[in-house]
């Protein structure tokens, strides 16, 4: 059986979704871990004094995720999304030939960042994409974007 590139493509994703799911509970059995294996003076370091050399300022350097609006400049409509890039993530929505946006694509740009918030995991990141989203009310999304601006 031979897959198109759009089959072929869906399939790669998947299989990196799986390899993510699987490092992120790696990961999260090694934050665990920190607590318990304290490195002792003089002796190999165990793999929690390891790890804890990942750790900055009591917390596991992880990836942060970012949630975003953008609003179209001739029109004044709003998009929200997640990214881990956020710069990329931009430049992905105002380029004509990047077709992966297709909402940005469908509607009138250029697209300007006016709000963006950190969260800790991808999933925190797409529970509140999901919870602005479930406004449905411009008026509550203006009102976001006016309290907080975009301090990146």
């Amino acid at each position: 059986m031979v897959l198109s590139g759009g089959a072929l493509w869906c399939s790669f994703r998947k299989r990196v979704k799986k390899i993510e799911y699987k490092l992120s509970s790696w990961v999260a059995q090694l934050v665990e871990q920190v607590a318990v294996n304290h490195p002792v003076g003089g002796s190999s370091p165990s793999p929690g004094a390891i790890f804890s050399s990942l750790v900055r300022n009591d917390r596991a350097f992880f990836m942060a995720y970012h949630v975003y609006i953008l609003q179209s400049q001739s029109t004044g409509r709003y998009y929200i999304g997640h990214t881990d890039d956020l710069a990329r993530r931009v430049r992905q929505h105002n380029d004509p030939k990047y077709y992966g946006s297709k909402t940005t694509k469908r509607f009138q740009g250029p697209w300007e960042l006016v709000y963006c918030e950190t969260c800790e995991s991808r999933s925190s990141a797409m529970l509140r994409e999901k919870e602005i989203k479930g406004w449905k009310s411009r008026k509550m999304v203006a009102q976001l974007v006016e309290s907080r601006h975009c301090r990146d």
